[in-house]
């Protein structure tokens, strides 16, 4: 059963005005052509947000559906926390996965293309807006073989290279991969998460290098691991 949780988003109040000035014989003037003093993060309506988000749900779902399709082992889910950013008019600045062990980077994809699509409040008292939220399947298949990251042999060590690279590339700070691996070694599919925006061009990355290299067999049916590279 697909599951959300909404987190409130918050704001951050602009500075109060300097208090004028109590001599008699000055007046305050206003600066012609001052700007108007505008908080970066402004406040989204909670309902509004929590509107979106449960709209989007059965899209979601069927996001899940599609990268089960046709698999062998039906071994797609996990749980996938979401951050948008919402521009001043609304729309999506940017989407992204902050935490996920869905180990699908189309069903990730999926899913954050489902939520450009939403309608969102407009900020208030603030020029952008966060909003964030959880999603989270069951496969709907055998759950897949629990492994830990020393599972991986010696394909560990290249695939937290390429990973450290990836990162370095984009110029974000950490990131988590989770991959399933079928009987041969071969990967199934892999997905990723980033600690914030600035990581997201290392996704696409992340998961060609998981998905390039071969591992060691989990014998008769897929694992599932997640590894952390900071």
């Amino acid at each position: 059963m697909l599951a959300t949780a909404l987190v409130a988003c918050s704001s951050t109040p602009p500075p109060d005005n300097p208090a004028d000035d109590d001599s008699p014989d000055q007046t305050h003037v206003p600066m012609a052509g001052a700007p108007q003093i505008t908080a970066e993060v402004g406040a989204l309506d909670e309902e509004q947000v929590k509107a979106a988000f449960d709209a989007a749900r059965s899209a979601i779902h069927d996001c899940f559906d599609a990268s089960n399709n046709g698999l062998e082992w039906q071994v797609v889910g996990g749980d996938i926390e979401v951050v948008v950013r919402v521009k001043t008019d609304g729309t999506v600045r940017w989407v992204f996965p902050q935490a996920s062990t869905v180990g699908s980077r189309d069903t990730e994809s999926c899913i954050l293309e489902t939520l450009v699509k939403q309608s969102w409040p407009k900020p208030q008292g603030g020029e952008e807006g966060f909003a964030r939220t959880q999603y989270g399947m069951d496969c709907p298949g055998r759950e897949p073989v629990p492994w830990a990251v020393g599972d991986l042999g010696r394909s560990r060590a290249k695939l937290e290279t390429g990973i450290k690279t990836c990162i370095r590339q984009a110029g974000g700070t950490g990131l988590s991969l989770t991959l399933y691996v079928d009987p041969d070694g071969r990967p199934i599919g892999a997905g990723a998460s980033v600690d914030d925006e600035n990581g997201i061009d290392a996704l696409d990355c992340a998961v060609r290098a998981a998905t390039s290299l071969r591992y060691p067999s989990p014998g008769s049916y897929p694992s599932k691991v997640t590894v952390q590279v900071n």
